[in-house]
């Protein structure tokens, strides 16, 4: 009641005021209505369309016009906008947490769609009076007070309004919603308990119904609980925009952000203005005109558009793969050879090459040579505990057992010669046994290393998300990095041990000298795994696996090749030579 009494006034105005459209400020023109505060909003509003306001004639700024307007059609709707703004102000002041003992107020014109009643509004609420006095603040009182003005709904009159509230510095606030409208539900719910104070409001849009008539329309509704917890719920497809609009408008300059793309503010310009730009490595969007990317979660990655997340792959090295396939091969059929010259040196063994290299650390040798090959496939496969730790536990123990019996045999070349030299003291059974300590010092050291390793921080099963994009890769993590490099280190030791004596010896007489094939082994040995340590840093993944394997390999052939090769070419092919010459004797 007290706001039907209070808009008597403004009804009175918009339906019998007399219409004073000039441009030459002689007459009053609306004092509008006015509400005191400590801020006050202005409004310019079209609450009827007018004949006259289309047909007048060309105005110059010398001109004096009282032509009446002639009413075409009352727009109720546009008396529902002012109803609005009053009725959020009413309810702005009556909470105390939103100014802090502060209060808003409004001072509204009509201005009928004519451009200069708009002009002359504009003026009016800058100085106060009408007629306005243009440049002059007639009642302070009133526009000190002024901090922002809504109003413009054509093209035309919000030119009008920029054009005088422009040079004032005075903001205008374009309505967006121009066919909606805010009012308590007829099933309005208030619950009021100690904290909780929950308002339901229903969304009304004026429309033109099919039969003819107009009606208002629900086409959502808002839910105030608190000043934190809000709901709005709105049905696009139920609003209708009028006749020159058959979309919803846009509040904002720039176009949606599609999907795979994140808002970035423009400097300069108002937050409703902004670029896109991709989201980054690991994000995605999977809406429009998102402000920040989501991440996606470890064990899944962003597609090619990143605008949704798919599961990771999981990735190893499998027997099933062409590069696990060969290495495997490669592997056993290594160790086969391997099994052929062990079986070789066996059928010769009493043969004089066979027996003046010590047949048993060649027979030692080549039994830890095909270990060295069959441990590489411990490396091939879905990694496990148990094969986590064997893997690099048997490779440390197997490699120093053969780089120890090379440095036995090395230790041969040297004392072997001077056993036979005349009036020396050393037997060869007792470099027989000394070169049996050699072997078992040197492969116990190592087991030392890795019972130490095993004690203190084993290899264990690991996953790595980030190596490869778009993989999971299941591999061994080798716990403690110092024990594997001790292990590598140890192998380093003896085999540059071995190339040491074997490179001071190699001048020594041929039918005891093979210092010259333990040096080049020793040689290639030691090039394989140098060469071995920045790869499998530098390495990922499967590739981290396989360097290693093919390290193994490698290594291992090299000293099968250049320790046994040479004696299988003697026993082989001058065996022969030597057997068709006694027959021909």
């Amino acid at each position: 009641m007290k706001l039907l009494i209070a808009f008597s006034p403004l009804i009175v105005l918009i339906f019998f005021q007399e219409q004073i459209s000039c441009f030459y400020l002689a007459k009053s023109a609306s004092s509008g209505y006015y509400q005191d505060g400590d801020f006050v909003i202005g409004g310019l509003f079209s609450l009827r369309m007018t004949l006259g306001g289309h047909l007048k004639p060309k105005i110059l700024f010398k001109d004096k016009t009282d032509t009446l307007d002639v009413v075409h059609v009352d727009l109720t709707r546009h008396y529902q906008h002012i109803l609005a703004i009053v009725f959020a102000i009413e309810n702005i002041n009556k909470d105390p947490h939103i100014l802090f003992n502060m209060s808003l107020g409004f001072y509204l014109f009509n201005v009928n769609f004519i451009e200069t009643k708009a002009m002359e509004s504009s003026m009016g609420l800058l100085s106060g009076e009408s007629p306005p006095i243009p440049n002059y603040t007639c009642r302070p009182e009133k526009t000190d007070k002024l901090v922002a003005v809504i109003g413009g709904i054509s093209t035309s009159i919000s030119t009008q309004i920029s054009r005088v509230l422009s040079l004032y510095n005075i903001p205008q606030l374009h309505p967006f919603l121009q066919n909606s409208q805010l009012g308590r539900s007829s099933n309005e719910k208030n619950v009021v308990n100690k904290e909780v104070s929950a308002t339901k409001l229903d969304i009304f849009n004026y429309q033109s119904l099919q039969s003819g008539t107009k009606a208002q329309v629900k086409v959502g509704e808002f839910v105030f609980e608190s000043h934190s917890v809000q709901h709005l719920s709105l049905n696009d497809k139920l609003i209708t925009w009028g006749e020159h609009h058959n979309q919803s408008p846009l509040s904002a300059c720039s176009q949606s952000c599609p999907l795979g793309f994140r808002k970035t503010s423009v400097e300069g310009k108002p937050f409703c203005c902004f670029d896109c730009a991709p989201c980054p490595d690991g994000e995605i969007a999977n809406e429009t005109d998102m402000d920040q990317c989501i991440k996606c979660p470890e064990d899944q990655y962003p597609n090619k558009q990143r605008n949704q997340c798919l599961p990771k792959i999981m990735v190893f090295l499998s027997h099933e793969d062409t590069l696990g396939a060969v290495l495997v091969s490669l592997a056993i059929s290594l160790s086969a050879f391997s099994a052929m010259i062990l079986g070789l040196f066996v059928c010769y063994r009493d043969t004089s090459i066979v027996r003046a290299n010590n047949r048993n650390l060649s027979y030692l040798l080549l039994i830890s040579l095909m270990f060295c090959f069959f441990c590489s496939l411990i490396f091939i496969g879905q990694p496990s505990t148990v094969t986590c730790v064997l893997r690099q536990m048997i490779f440390g123990v197997v490699f120093s057992v053969a780089v120890s019996a090379i440095l036995a045999k090395t230790f041969i070349v040297v004392v072997a010669f001077k056993a036979i030299k005349p009036g020396s003291r050393l037997q060869m059974w007792m470099v027989m046994r000394l070169s049996n300590v050699i072997v078992c010092c040197g492969s116990i050291i190592q087991v030392c290393i890795c019972a130490v390793w095993l004690g203190t921080y084993p290899p264990f099963p690991d996953v790595d998300m980030h190596s490869e994009f778009g993989h999971i890769i299941l591999c061994c993590n080798e716990g403690s990095t110092l024990a594997f490099y001790c292990v590598l280190g140890y192998l380093g030791f003896l085999a540059s041990l071995s190339l040491l004596i074997a490179f001071l010896v190699r001048r020594l007489p041929d039918s005891f000298n093979e210092a010259k094939t333990i040096t080049f082994s020793m040689l290639v040995f030691c090039s394989v795994w140098i060469s071995f340590i920045p790869t499998y840093l530098s390495s990922t993944g499967k590739t981290m696996v396989a360097v290693e394997i093919f390290s193994i390999l490698a290594s291992s052939a090299g000293l099968l090749g250049c320790m046994f090769l040479p004696k299988c070419y003697v026993i082989l092919l001058r065996s022969a030579d030597l057997s068709r010459k006694k027959f021909f004797k």
